[in-house]
């Protein structure tokens, strides 16, 4: 403002600045989807015409004015059911096999979107099929029914959801047997095939019959008519010497056994004969003994009175039991009874006896010891350890009975029995 004097008067003067206020009108157009719209941070959530106020830098109102236009958008729901048979289901174009929720939009004229909504249910249908066999005469139970025929079966049912179940069955009715089996076999042989298993007692024939289960697993009859022919059988018990052959049939034998020969007769059996042959041994026995000078010694069928000291050897042969002869090889030691009409046994111990393992011999004088099996063969011989005591290793002989000569130094020989048992 200005103060000045005019005339005694006091003039004012003012100076005046008019500010601007302003004023905007909007149209906008949206979608309902859209909303809320947005508009000077304000929140426009429906149709219509909303002013703002707003207060300039210079302090005066700004007027905004908004008319809001909302275009509707459009939502349909559709609910379908329907079988697994009928599918595809076709929609708006596109083809649905399944159960869901789907979805379409479509665009309106004034360019908002119009949702489609599908709630598809796709109820099962049973499509079955089925093989089956049963026997001839047997029946098969299917959907309600006795079927006793080959062939193909169709049935529908409908199911809780007012679906067709389809079934289908193809049956096949397997045959059952009744065959008669002609068959021959030998006196003491087995017929073992088509499920039999008969061993006749007598010639002639036999008659049986099996109820197996052929190819198909059905029970079927088999009929045995079966033809028993006659073998013969002729045996031989026979014996001979160790190294004598036996001769039978046109062969000969040399060791101990049981020999068979065969003979086709016309209806294909054998006449069988058989051989039990018995080889009795025969022995070549080494045989140590002793005798006084002028004493007669009188085993193995001798009578002999030596006349001199020192060995005597003889051999010769001698019958067994079974006929066949055994060499026996006699070494007769002569001593001098030095004078003495009669002459003292030297004392001779032996132990363990029985044993498994070994023998200890004690005594005095001792030379040699000689050990004799239950048939008079040799089996061992051995110097001393020492004239009063030796030990015998029998771990590796049979069990049994054995001979045991022990030479003295001055040629008498004394002979004792042991037993040596089984380890």
């Amino acid at each position: 403002d200005t103060v000045f004097r005019w005339e005694d008067r006091i003039i004012y003067t003012a100076v005046v600045t008019m500010n601007e206020a302003y004023y905007y009108y909007d149209t906008v157009r949206v979608c309902q989807n859209d909303l809320p719209y947005s508009w000077h941070e304000q929140s426009v959530s429906e149709a219509g015409v909303t002013i703002l106020r707003l207060e300039t830098a210079a302090g005066c109102d700004s007027v905004y004015t908004l008319n809001l236009i909302v275009n509707p958008t459009y939502s349909f729901s559709e609910t379908m059911t329907i079988c697994s048979n009928e599918a595809p289901y076709s929609w708006h174009g596109n083809d649905y096999n399944a159960s869901g929720v789907y979805y379409d939009s479509l665009q309106t004229v004034s360019g908002c979107d119009s949702v489609y909504m599908l709630t598809l249910t796709v109820n099962p249908v049973v499509n079955q099929a089925d093989t089956a066999a049963i026997c001839e005469g047997d029946s098969y139970s299917w959907c309600g029914r006795q079927l006793q025929t080959s062939g193909f079966y169709t049935d529908t049912v409908i199911n809780t959801n007012g679906c067709e179940d389809v079934y289908t069955l193809l049956l096949t009715v397997n045959p059952k047997n009744n065959d008669t089996v002609y068959a021959s076999i030998c006196l003491g042989d087995t017929y073992a095939e088509n499920g039999f298993n008969v061993t006749p007692t007598s010639a002639g024939t036999v008659y049986d019959q099996r109820i197996l289960t052929n190819q198909y697993g059905c029970d079927s009859i088999v009929n045995l008519v079966l033809t028993v022919n006659s073998g013969y059988l002729f045996e031989t018990e026979a014996s001979t010497c160790d190294g004598t052959p036996y001769e039978w049939r046109g062969e000969e034998y040399l060791e101990e056994g049981t020999y068979y020969d065969r003979y086709v007769t016309t209806t294909g059996c054998d006449s069988v004969y058989v051989l039990y042959l018995t080889v009795n041994p025969t022995y070549d026995i080494e045989v140590l003994d002793s005798v006084a000078l002028g004493q007669t010694y009188n085993n193995y069928g001798l009578d002999v009175t030596p006349t001199e000291i020192g060995e005597l050897h003889h051999t010769f042969n001698e019958s067994s039991v079974n006929g066949c002869d055994s060499i026996i090889r006699l070494t007769l030691v002569v001593y001098s009874p030095d004078g003495v009409q009669e002459y003292v046994t030297p004392q001779l111990r032996l132990y363990p006896n029985p044993t498994a393992t070994y023998v200890n011999i004690e005594g005095e004088r001792m030379q040699t010891v000689y050990v004799y099996d239950n048939y008079g063969s040799l089996v061992l011989v051995k110097e001393v350890d020492s004239p009063e005591y030796t030990r015998l290793s029998l771990e590796t002989m049979a069990a049994g009975n054995y001979i045991i000569r022990i030479r003295l130094q001055d040629g008498v020989v004394i002979s004792r029995k042991i037993i040596k048992k089984q380890l």
